[in-house]
């Protein structure tokens, strides 16, 4: 995060600034992100590691703003992402302030691979979102007169079809072959 600014807060944490090309932030709830809380130790190897922590916080508190960056394709696979004193509360830290990075003794480093995590939470994302966007184009398309979210299911007939003309099952349907 750019020019981030963290602050301690009573019962957790105040977060400012910028971060830009966010993978699926367009689309998601909530970010995390590992950011430094305390200052690095100077006398170990890992020092730079020191003082890191993970916070996670919703896209949709106050202070926050999610900008989606258009591609050519004109998809926002990516964002940027504004926090002005957003307030990151003690249950949304992961691990212990200042030591879960690079620090091999504490669980959370060895449970949490952040690519691993975020891959995880970009699926979530895009699985939520994909859940949305079907549920929105089941409401708006019409299929024998009726929006199709509300059939009541799979092997459901349109309305005057003769059972022997409509298949039972959508797995024994023929696509291939024209409607009888």
């Amino acid at each position: 995060m750019k020019t981030a600014v963290i602050s301690r807060a009573d019962g957790g944490w105040r977060l400012s600034g910028t971060k830009t090309w966010s993978s699926r932030a367009a689309f998601a709830d909530r970010v995390f992100g590992l950011f430094r809380t305390g200052p690095p130790e100077r006398s170990s190897a890992g020092a730079r590691h020191h003082g890191l922590t993970y916070l996670l916080f919703s896209l949709r508190a106050p202070g926050v703003t999610v900008r989606p960056i258009r591609q050519l394709s004109g998809e926002a696979g990516f964002a940027e992402i504004f926090v002005d004193e957003v307030f990151v509360p003690d249950c949304d830290v992961v691990g212990e302030p200042g030591v879960i990075a690079g620090d091999a003794s504490t669980p959370v480093a060895d449970a949490f691979e952040l690519g691993t995590l975020a891959c995880a939470a970009q699926l979530l994302g895009a699985g939520r979102a994909l859940l949305a966007a079907s549920v929105r184009h089941a409401g708006t398309r019409a299929q024998f007169g009726r929006p199709a979210a509300r059939w009541p299911g799979p092997g459901a007939r349109p309305p005057g079809t003769a059972s022997a003309s409509w298949p039972s099952s959508p797995r024994r349907a023929r696509f291939d072959e024209p409607h009888r």
